[in-house]
């Protein structure tokens, strides 16, 4: 997989092929169809996830019935919402995605956990079309516990734990922890 820098902190793997995102997806299980069938069907989080990969990979105009069955069978069997247009690196993990909202211009990096409830998206600004720096932009190796809100140009770094019901409001650094509402930020201590 080739490796693109978006910022400092953010870094997003492009894979050679839709394939290989897949296989990543699975986080290293042994491979074989019949593991990857069942949990494209019984598990709704890897199902959301291959099948916003799938609208990404038709997101051409000849495919647009296609893209909008896909995305709306994802809704109503998982209840998340990813917009195609966001950049999501290989390995996101939707252990519950009920209720699970990514918006049009949302950076993700590779090995991020999101849980139920969560919004990550933009500061609507009406009349205007928004653009990729008015939405978060997640590092990699991010957890976001439950019922979390990230609104805006914000970073969440490398590493960084995001509290259930947090509403972060300002930059995470790398390794940090952010909790309550309006989050406060913890570096992550490491003890010996």
């Amino acid at each position: 997989m080739k490796m693109q820098v978006d910022s400092e902190d953010i870094i997003i793997a492009e894979p050679q092929s839709i394939v290989q995102c897949f296989i990543y997806d699975l986080r290293g299980e042994k491979i074989n169809v019949l593991r990857a069938a069942t949990r494209f069907l019984f598990i709704p989080g890897y199902n959301t996830v291959v099948s916003y990969r799938l609208v990404r990979f038709f997101h051409r105009p000849f495919w647009k019935l296609l893209r909008i069955l896909i995305r709306r069978f994802s809704y109503e069997y998982s209840g998340a919402e990813i917009h195609p247009e966001s950049r999501i690196g290989p390995g996101l993990q939707l252990p519950h995605p009920n209720g699970v909202v990514i918006g049009a211009g949302v950076t993700i990096g590779e090995g991020v956990t999101i849980y139920q409830q969560v919004a990550l998206g933009g500061r609507g600004k009406v009349g205007f079309k928004a653009d990729a720096s008015d939405y978060p932009q997640i590092g990699s190796f991010v957890t976001i516990y439950a019922g979390a809100k990230i609104i805006g140009a914000i970073k969440i770094g490398p590493g960084s734990h995001i509290g259930a019901n947090a509403v972060v409001l300002k930059d995470v650094p790398a390794d940090s922890v952010a909790v309550g509402v309006p989050a406060k930020i913890n570096p992550i201590k490491i003890t010996k």
